[in-house]
């Protein structure tokens, strides 16, 4: 697996050198820092550590909203019945 991802990611670096695109994503900045030859690149671990941040930082917002919107619809009877 570990191999698989390296060679995904080598893919990756090798088409982003290749192609520029007009709009970056904070993926596309984070594969500029891994190409670059400048010493304050970021580790593979920071790279990681930095994707799951961005992969689970939605998720409470969500379950926060989903939990005050069922609160509030089941809290006022009238508006349930509504819809």
């Amino acid at each position: 697996m570990k191999e698989k991802c390296y060679r995904m990611l080598l893919e990756l670096t090798e088409k982003r050198m290749h192609h520029k695109q007009s709009h970056h994503t904070m993926f596309d900045t984070a594969i500029d820092q891994l190409i670059s030859e400048s010493p304050k690149a970021p580790s593979i671990q920071d790279l990681t550590a930095e994707g799951l941040v961005l992969l689970f930082a939605g998720g409470e917002a969500t379950a926060i909203s989903l939990i005050k919107g069922t609160f509030h619809m089941l809290k006022d009877s009238n508006g349930l019945q509504k819809s």
